[in-house]
């Protein structure tokens, strides 16, 4: 038995054939499901190419943060020569002022010449101090902006795969939005 497609009628006058009508309708409820799958794969794409930035920006974002971390280290690094420095410079100051005292007959270990040398000790201390508190300092701004740029790459890994499963999640609602589209488009056709 052939199926064919007449006018309204079951041509050929055998069973099992369709009508235009009812032909239209199957060729209109097909195409309901061809747009409901190809609105699927093209959400996602979507999703997948979103993905894709995300962890583009997440790769940014360590990148970031191990130059963050980096600095931090060079910080710290030139502190500790800046100590070293300022270490020197109050060597060589203390040794001036003794040179000076004794070359004006002055006891350098006795009254107030022992004052000023303690005086400049305490000065190049201090400066030291501030050198070391000055690089801690810029080297932990440095370590938090590593830190934060770190939550951003997860936070963006995060959010790209979250978009994929909801796309993914989206997909048998999809499908029995298609099949019900389908069904309203040839429904009529059929009755």
């Amino acid at each position: 038995m052939a199926l064919g497609i007449g006018s309204g009628t079951n041509s050929g006058g055998g069973e099992g054939g369709f009508s235009t009508g009812q032909a239209l309708g199957l060729v209109g409820g097909l195409s309901s499901l061809l747009g409901g799958g190809l609105g699927i794969a093209g959400n996602l794409k979507e999703a997948s190419g979103f993905n894709e930035q995300q962890k583009l920006r997440a790769s940014i974002f360590r990148q970031n943060a191990s130059l963050n971390q980096q600095t931090a280290r060079s910080i710290r690094d030139i502190g500790k020569i800046q100590i070293r420095r300022q270490q020197r410079t109050t060597r060589q100051a203390i040794g001036s002022q003794r040179a000076s005292l004794a070359a004006s007959g002055i006891l350098v270990d006795q009254g107030s010449a022992v004052d000023i040398i303690a005086n400049t000790a305490s000065v190049g201390k201090q400066s030291e101090i501030d050198i070391f508190i000055n690089a801690e300092f810029q080297a932990f701004q440095q370590l938090v902006l590593a830190s934060n740029a770190e939550s951003d790459a997860r936070l963006a890994e995060f959010v790209g795969k979250s978009r994929v499963k909801t796309a993914q999640a989206a997909i048998p609602g999809q499908i029995i939005s298609g099949l019900g589209q389908a069904a309203i488009t040839a429904a009529p056709f059929f009755l």
